[in-house]
């Protein structure tokens, strides 16, 4: 018995990898960017004061104080706001607001 060489041509790989994607697991689709309100904002400022950079603990306390303000927020919500409000921050510090 002789086995057939496997083909090493570009289109033959081509067309293995399009055969691949198939199989492949679609990728999740991304939320719709929500925009923070003012008073999602505060409540976080002031868990912040009381936690920082404890993301899981806020929202727990969060929701176990029933407030529930940061309800639709992940952790990686509330790490990438506090990094965007530092940012703000220095920004407004170095231009003197």
């Amino acid at each position: 018995m002789t086995e057939v060489p496997a083909a090493s041509s570009y289109q033959a790989q081509h067309l293995l990898a399009q055969q691949n994607r198939l199989f492949q697991t679609k990728q999740r689709e991304r939320k719709a960017r929500e925009a923070w309100t003012v008073q999602e904002e505060e409540a976080f400022i002031e868990y912040m004061g009381l936690y920082p950079g404890k993301y899981a603990t806020i929202l727990e306390r969060d929701n176990f104080e029933g407030r529930r303000i940061l309800q639709n927020r992940t952790q990686v919500n509330l790490k990438d706001k506090a990094r965007t409000m530092a940012i703000n921050m220095i920004k407004c510090v170095v231009a003197s607001c």
